[in-house]
């Protein structure tokens, strides 16, 4: 009963604003720390597309967006993983700017080859009736060992401001199959000659894990999933990214329905107003 909920709730959704998306206003949220200076190297950048207001959404969805972001671009990748304290929430972007700089300066005390490079960029990817994505492109790497890509995706409801998982859309006897279908298109789609030979080497042990984050971006055309390094390819790939059409995820879904009413969704765009 509660999945045949969320299959009418996107439906209804999706009816409702068909001719009335309305607006979001973005605002460009950015800055930089760099140094290099003997043993001190820092080079920090963010760029972040912070979705200022949103037509008919109210503020405890908004805010609950807000500290995603502020969590995925500023706080969880120099939170303490030892502490026995949860990651600090913020509401807005400057106070969590203020806590990725102390971070990183309390972090690159502690290293002896004093070197962290961190880069983030934020791009709103989906603004729908309904539904708010992001995409958040970047590196990081401390101690100097070259950076590590990374890619992470969200999509919020905008009716209860609450992350969509693959749960929320895929039956879980359903994963195997699917990773499979994933991961065969990525590596079809990836030239690796020019990867060493190891490149591979993990699509056979790629646990569920794919499935854990809510690591996809709805699109027009399809779902398209970010695979992390040391998953399918090793880390020389980087991430790949992989478009499934919706023909293909039918099958896969709790509900056939849900394929349909997840299309016209991704059709409702809001005008976006970049300040």
């Amino acid at each position: 009963m509660k999945h045949l909920a969320i299959l009418a709730l996107i439906a209804a959704t999706a009816a409702s604003h068909l001719f009335a998306a309305g607006e979001i206003t973005l605002r460009t949220c950015e800055g930089c720390v760099k140094s290099d200076f003997d043993s001190l190297g820092l080079d920090i950048d963010w760029n972040v597309e912070w979705p200022e207001t949103i037509d008919g959404v109210g503020e405890k969805v908004l805010t609950a967006i807000h500290r995603r972001i502020c969590l995925d671009v500023f706080t969880e990748p120099f939170y303490d993983r030892d502490s026995k304290k949860p990651p600090m929430h913020y509401d807005r972007p400057d106070q969590a700017q203020r806590y990725l700089v102390y971070r990183a300066l309390f972090k690159i005390r502690e290293q002896a080859d004093r070197y962290l490079d961190y880069h983030a960029k934020l791009k709103i990817c989906l603004a729908t009736s309904g539904y708010l994505g992001y995409t958040i492109i970047g590196c990081h790497s401390e101690g100097g060992n070259g950076c590590h890509d990374y890619s992470i995706s969200r999509v919020f409801s905008l009716n209860t401001g609450k992350l969509i998982s693959e749960h929320d859309l895929f039956d879980p006897e359903n994963y195997d199959p699917l990773n499979r279908h994933i991961v065969a298109k990525a590596v079809k789609e990836k030239n690796t000659s020019t990867m060493p030979e190891e490149v591979s080497a993990y699509r056979d042990v790629m646990s569920r894990g794919l499935f854990d984050d809510g690591n996809f971006m709805i699109e027009p055309g399809g779902i398209r999933w970010h695979i992390p390094p040391y998953s399918v390819f090793c880390g020389a790939a980087g991430v790949v990214d992989t478009l499934v059409p919706w023909d293909d995820l039918k099958p896969f879904f709790r509900d056939p329905g849900y394929c349909d009413a997840l299309k016209n969704i991704a059709a409702t765009a809001r005008t976006v107003i970049r300040e």
